[in-house]
């Protein structure tokens, strides 16, 4: 019971950290995923609130299109939308044929056992609930057949996270409820409560429901101990509390994290930000605009009636303030005045925003697609290039966070399970595993869009580098002009920043020192003629080559 206790005040600390989200998140839900499950928190309507609800229907649809762009940009089922890649681990090389064949055939039983499962539909699921609140939540587990099963859970389903020292979710606290007649099937009779013993046999009382939570986090090192096969040393603790009696009814444990946990944008917060919270104050303006145009259009539509007080008698039904108004009059004349004003306006103010949230969604990368038939090549590709830009950091969070925790879980439990072998190269002699590290290279069709484009800015900064090299020769500017910082300058305004192209200045000397030896020798061998800076520099020769390099 202690166990039980701690990690249900452990939860209670982490549900009063993510309150500030919960209006954060009905919001979103409201304006962008009405169908969602009924977030499990309770606020209180004020008067008019009703005047909030989704009148328009564009985030709603704009988050719609951005997950299924997502899905079908990321993964092509039936296909090989992945391979695994060999790196250097304790400075051994292990990109050669036998490890990269290990690895084809890992990926190829990777893909065997995903794409039978159901992950491809649960993944279509969390994409609505990754771009909408800015976090997914997708829990990996396997049958007792070896086979992938999936379950997807929105943010607000009672899920509460926690990182890491690296920013990396390593806890999740899921609250949830079962019937007497699930917890059962799932954690056996014996395991359970006098109460869900009881409720459980008999017939009336098997629905009757009882609250449960789910806790995976890290154990410390003292108890995971990977030798010992038992779930309860496992690396990652997975336990099962019934919270009500605070009683532990399944206490196991796993090799890998079996939550991912993708995030949108990730802001140094534990939770994730979407676009549709950076889209809520323009939806809702949509929606009040939207509302406004409808009761103005309503106004036109109904003229105001100014009948005589002599003739209210006449008049049938209701008389509805601000629609019927009495009046004294000496002709005994009914009048009708209709309201006027410049619809317009709104229809242009309500079609300027509903494109502005298209764009938060990055809706304008389809409509590329249909509008690049107007445009020059040059300007489509430079659009073009510039949108898959701002999608690529997003790419990586979800895979990152998803797919090399979803790949990575599922060769470790192929390989517990002798799916996968490991060949003998790959056991020491105490019989422990030294498996290889690897990375996981992506390759559909948006991966490659993204990787042509860092390619394309790659051969721009050489060219431009290129350039700069003419004007170091020139002593004048040599003597007034930093050459080094505008290669950076250069280099982080391509979009190549951080990619290793610049050589640390120690190693910078040290090549220029080796060439400028091997330019001597080569000079007193006759070979080449000492290079002029104020001539052009002939093909092959050693400043050609500089030149090339830069």
């Amino acid at each position: 019971m202690g166990l039980a206790r701690d990690l249900i005040r452990r939860l209670g600390v982490l549900k009063g950290r993510q309150t500030f989200w919960h209006k954060l998140w009905e919001d979103c839900a409201r304006y962008c995923l009405p169908n969602a499950a009924p977030l499990r928190v309770y606020i209180q309507h004020t008067e008019g609130e009703a005047k909030k609800q989704p009148l328009d229907v564009s985030g709603i649809d704009s988050a719609s299109k951005l997950s299924a762009w997502l899905y079908s940009s990321t993964i092509y089922q039936g296909e090989d939308w992945f391979s695994l890649k060999a790196r250097k681990i304790d400075g051994v090389d292990e990109d050669n044929y036998q490890v990269d064949e290990w690895l084809q055939f890992a990926a190829k039983a990777v893909l065997n056992c995903i794409n039978p499962s159901n992950f491809i539909q649960v993944y279509q699921q969390a994409l609505r609930g990754y771009t909408v609140f800015g976090t997914g939540v997708i829990y990996i587990d396997f049958n007792d057949r070896n086979e992938l099963v999936c379950k997807q859970f929105n943010i607000t389903d009672g899920i509460y996270i926690a990182e890491d020292s690296n920013g990396e979710v390593d806890t999740v606290f899921r609250e949830f409820e079962y019937t007497a007649h699930q917890a059962v099937q799932a954690f056996g009779f014996e395991n359970l409560s006098t109460d869900i013993q009881k409720a459980a046999e008999k017939e009336q009382d098997k629905d009757k429901r009882f609250k449960f939570i789910h806790c995976v986090y890290p154990r410390k090192k003292e108890y995971a101990d990977s030798r010992k096969r038992l779930p309860k040393y496992k690396k990652y603790a997975s336990i099962y509390i019934e919270l009500e009696k605070e009683k532990i009814v399944e206490n196991g444990g796993t090799d890998t994290f079996p939550y991912c946990v993708p995030r949108f944008y990730n802001t140094g917060e534990v939770y994730g930000r979407s676009p549709a919270m950076s889209a809520l104050p323009a939806l809702r303006s949509l929606n009040m605009e939207t509302y406004t145009y409808i009761d103005n259009t309503r106004s036109v539509g109904r003229p105001i009636a100014f009948v005589p007080t002599n003739m209210l008698d006449d008049v049938e039904g209701e008389l509805i303030p601000g629609r019927v108004i009495p009046y004294n009059s000496d002709d005994g004349k009914l009048v009708l005045w209709s309201a006027s004003g410049d619809l317009g306006s709104s229809l242009d103010f309500i079609a300027r925003v509903r494109e502005d949230v298209r764009g938060i969604f990055y809706n304008d990368v389809f409509q590329y697609l249909e509008d690049r038939k107007n445009m020059t090549a040059t300007e489509a590709q430079l659009r073009y290039d510039e949108m898959i830009q701002g999608i690529s950091p997003v790419l990586a969070n979800l895979q990152n966070d998803l797919f090399k925790r979803l790949i990575s879980r599922i060769v470790i439990h192929l390989i517990d399970c002798g799916k996968i072998p490991v060949p003998e190269r790959f056991i020491d002699g105490n019989g422990n595993q030294r498996l290889p590290d690897f990375d996981v290279v992506y390759t559909s069709r948006l991966d490659t869009k993204i990787k042509g484009v860092q390619n394309a800015d790659m051969l721009n900064c050489m060219r431009m580098l290129s350039e700069i090299f003419s004007y170091a020769q020139n002593p004048q500017m040599a003597a007034r002009i930093d050459f080094d910082k505008v290669a950076e300058r250069i280099i982080a305004n391509n979009n190549v920043a951080g990619v290793g192209i610049l050589l640390p200045r120690d190693e910078v000397e040290r090549n220029l020192s080796a060439m400028n030896e091997s330019a001597q020798t080569q000079n007193m061998r006759g070979l080449i003629k000492p290079m002029d800076a104020q001539k052009e520099p002939e093909a092959g020769s050693l400043q050609a080559q500089m030149q090339e390099m830069l």
